[in-house]
């Protein structure tokens, strides 16, 4: 089995409905995997703003290239107390 993240709690990967891969920004859903492709350019993922305990969203390095273009995690709530983060 696959698992995002490395704690006892972690989601197993196959429970997502997995999407199509992703060169642009886009917004979120919970339950969704979104394989994402940053070999162009880097991209946005807005999570979804009614976002409720225990909803979960896979983004998964596609191309291996999130370290040339990152991937920006936005949310109209706070994470980890900023409007935004940086992979």
């Amino acid at each position: 089995m696959s698992y995002v993240g490395n704690r006892p709690e972690a989601i197993d990967v196959v429970d997502f409905k997995w999407q199509s891969v992703q060169t642009s920004s886009f917004t979120g859903i919970a339950g969704y995997a979104y394989p994402c492709n940053t070999t162009s350019s880097a991209l946005t993922v807005t999570l979804p703003s009614s976002a409720t305990v225990g909803d979960a969203i896979a983004i998964v390095d596609y191309a291996g290239t999130f370290a040339t273009n990152n991937i920006t995690l936005t949310s109209s709530a706070k994470i980890k107390a900023e409007q935004q983060i940086k992979f």
